[in-house]
């Protein structure tokens, strides 16, 4: 008896890499979820009917993440002249896809600042030079850079809190072989917090042009169609990490992608001052964890 479409195995349809993603990720019992706050403001923002007002209104009703999300527009990320009261006005100002980037990485600096020593730290500084960098070299909406430089390693959240016997594993294998966070994830699960974070994300219906550069910060693809964004993040992640800010789990750097430098038009001398203009704006954030 033959089996008809729906009798088929799922997993003759899925690739090696998805099989391996969908047995690591089978193990999680719960997933980090976003609050049910949060995920009612991200319904109204992705409402086309739905006005700043509106979405600024509702943010409002949580005083703890609208005092959170005006400290970051405040903090001087976005160069504001006048300080910004009210989140209608910031929702006004800076738009929904930055306002729903803000409230979700308001929410998930917490599970990051939860996961192993210098991480939130490294992710901070990466998103500040996420923002540094889209403004140096004239890219649009610096503001959502930010955001997805703080989110870049969520996966490494899940794989700390939901996955502690591989992620002991990984540790082992880093401090043993003296190698990258990122190939010893390959090493021992055949899969790596760029796919578990990409996955994370697709859940908290994050849009592609937010989670798309996220899944090629290590690997970049010039193809598409949101390299630009992917290779901000990557750079920022790179520049971060030469000068140890935070940590990401090793002690290594993992290698630069020339194609993304070249794509960013970036050479030698422009590193140089960029990185010096980072060192400049992250002093408060501390170095070597």
């Amino acid at each position: 008896m033959s089996a008809g479409p729906t009798g088929m195995d799922e997993q003759t349809t899925q690739s090696p890499m998805e099989q391996k993603l969908r047995r690591v990720v089978g193990k999680i019992t719960q997933l980090p979820a976003l609050p049910d706050n949060v995920l009612k403001i991200t319904r109204i923002i992705d409402n086309p009917h739905s006005t700043a007002e509106a979405v600024g209104r509702e943010i409002a009703k949580d005083q703890a993440l609208s005092a959170q999300v005006l400290k970051l527009v405040n903090s001087g990320f976005y160069g504001f002249s006048n300080p910004i009261s009210s989140i209608p006005h910031a929702t006004v100002l800076l738009g929904f896809n930055v306002m729903r980037s803000l409230v979700i990485s308001t929410s998930a600096a917490g599970l990051i600042s939860k996961s192993f020593p210098g991480l939130y730290e490294h992710s901070l500084a990466c998103a500040r030079t996420s923002y540094m960098l889209s403004r140096s070299l004239g890219l649009e909406e610096p503001e959502e850079l930010s955001a997805i430089g703080l989110l870049h390693d969520i996966g490494k959240v899940v794989l700390t809190q939901y996955l502690k016997d591989e992620c002991q594993a990984v540790f082992s294998l880093v401090s043993k072989e003296n190698i990258g966070f990122y190939e010893a994830e390959q090493k021992v699960m055949g899969v790596t917090h760029v796919d578990i974070g990409r996955w994370l994300l697709e859940k908290w219906h994050l849009p592609p042009q937010s989670v798309e550069p996220i899944a090629m910060h290590h690997q970049f693809d010039p193809e598409s169609e949101y390299r630009n964004r992917a290779a901000i993040v990557h750079l920022a992640d790179l520049l971060v990490r030469a000068e140890g800010f935070g940590s990401g789990g090793d002690n290594r750097m993992p290698p630069v992608n020339h194609q993304a430098l070249r794509f960013l038009d970036i050479g030698p001398g422009d590193l140089k001052m960029l990185m010096d203009e980072m060192v400049d704006q992250l002093y408060d954030i501390p170095r070597g964890q």
